[in-house]
């Protein structure tokens, strides 16, 4: 990577009532003169803070518009910085329409320093660079106007300070070793996929049906088809998932299909939505199980609990061998999806450092 082209991001939001984030401000970074985003001051939220060897930006997205952010977004010769950078740019992408490229997540760089995972930014900053940062804005409402001053000097910290912690970190993972297996995995972040919505019949993806419910397959089939409706309703009104429907109330929706009112209330579907259920009640009922479920094998739950079971003291091992965070070597989903698809190329573990490092260590617990 070079750094030589950066353009440090942060975003603050609100995100508690509706399906979708409320963006409230975009904080940006980058090396002076480089002119990575022109806005005008009508576009950008007013701040006392300079610096000699960067430009520094508070973007308003209510009056910003997107193309220069965009532009620098899907620019593959601008490095963009980011900590625990998916949910950031899954806001800006559907603010901006932008599929982001050339990404350095810190978050994902500290697990390849020896320093864990999930690091907080406040924390990467008190270990690399010795910065305590105050966190007393967290939980701040960032859609109203004005900003207060507190705000705006909180928002601005931590794109200025990110080049010097990405300084240390490579710094650091270049001595350990690391640094071309954590290029080799920054590389995923240029997926479309990740910043993209989820087409609705497919939501089922992201609650995978237990194999309990899976020895069912007309409850399965209700299971998807709610999934999808749950889902429907929630873009089209704007609010949390879990407004309309828990999960623990779809899988008792889908063994136990409700076909009354009251039934569905019973059932978990919240007393507001009820109507939209019952209108779309005979939809769900004629569904049909998703070709990939209805051709997928039972899973042997005995064998892959004892091959994960002998796996995770490899990755263990590797763990302390390569300074990499467990996770980011094998989570248990990888070892569980791998086990299902030992030959498959496009399985992560079969590719890159982990077929050279954790592959073949692997292949001795099959």
């Amino acid at each position: 990577m070079n750094f030589d082209l950066y353009l440090a991001l942060d975003t603050e939001f609100v995100w508690n009532r509706t399906y979708y984030a409320r963006l409230g401000l975009i904080q940006a970074a980058f090396p002076k003169c480089s002119n990575i985003l022109e806005y005008s001051l009508q576009e950008l939220i007013p701040f006392g803070r300079t610096s000699e060897t960067q430009e520094l930006m508070l973007i308003d997205p209510f009056e910003a518009y997107v193309d220069s952010l965009a532009n620098a977004l899907e620019n593959p010769s601008i490095v963009k910085l980011l900590h625990a950078s998916t949910q950031d740019l899954q806001h800006l992408h559907i603010w901006s329409g932008a599929l982001p490229k050339n990404i350095f997540d810190t978050s994902i760089a500290a697990a390849y320093c020896g320093l864990g995972a999930n690091m907080s930014l406040q924390k990467l900053f008190v270990e690399l660079l010795g910065i305590e940062l105050p966190k007393s804005e967290t939980q701040s409402d960032w859609c109203r106007r004005p900003l207060t001053d507190e705000q705006v000097e909180y928002a601005i910290d931590d794109v200025a300070l990110l080049p010097a912690a990405v300084e240390k970190l490579c710094e650091r993972s270049k001595e350990l070793g690391t640094f071309d297996f954590l290029c080799e995995d920054l590389k995923r972040l240029d997926n479309p996929e990740l910043y993209a919505e989820l087409p609705i019949e497919q939501t089922w993806q992201k609650f995978n049906p237990s194999p309990k419910l899976l020895k069912n397959q007309r409850a399965t089939a209700r299971y998807c088809a709610l999934m999808a409706w749950r889902e429907e309703l929630a873009r089209k009104y704007d609010v949390p998932r879990v407004r309309i429907a828990e999960n623990g109330a779809i899988v008792e929706a889908s063994l136990h299909f409700p076909k009354t009112e009251a039934a569905a209330i019973a059932a978990g579907i919240k007393h507001n939505y009820v109507g939209d259920y019952m209108l779309a009640m005979s939809d769900i009922l004629e569904a049909e199980i998703p070709a990939e479920l209805a051709s997928m094998e039972q899973p042997d739950s005995f064998a892959i609990e004892r091959f994960v079971k002998n796996a995770k003291p490899i990755v263990d091992k590797l763990v302390e061998e390569l300074h990499i965070a467990g996770q980011h070597i094998a989570s248990k989903r990888d070892l569980v999806s791998w086990f299902s698809e030992i030959e498959s190329p496009e399985h992560k573990i079969n590719s890159g450092w982990r077929a050279e490092q954790l592959r073949p260590l692997l292949m001795r617990c099959v």
